[in-house]
């Protein structure tokens, strides 16, 4: 995302308002999409391995010593 914010205010800065407009709606877009990517992998973990998770749903790791090394 770091690039096309970095692209955005390139082409803004250049004068280009047009394709600065369309840079900054795909990395809005792209940081949205990632949101929810992002928010669906930790359910998904949640609901695959309660173990690593407390009462509360915060993350808490192994517990059975595995790993550890």
């Amino acid at each position: 995302m770091n690039g096309l914010e970095s692209a955005a205010r390139t082409l803004n800065d250049t004068g280009a308002l047009g394709a600065a407009d369309q840079a900054w709606g795909l990395h809005d877009r792209t940081r949205d999409l990632h949101t929810e990517i992002s928010r669906a992998a930790r359910v998904a973990h949640r609901a695959e391995r309660p173990e690593f998770y407390d009462h509360t749903g915060r993350w808490v790791g192994r517990q059975d010593g595995k790993g550890q090394d």
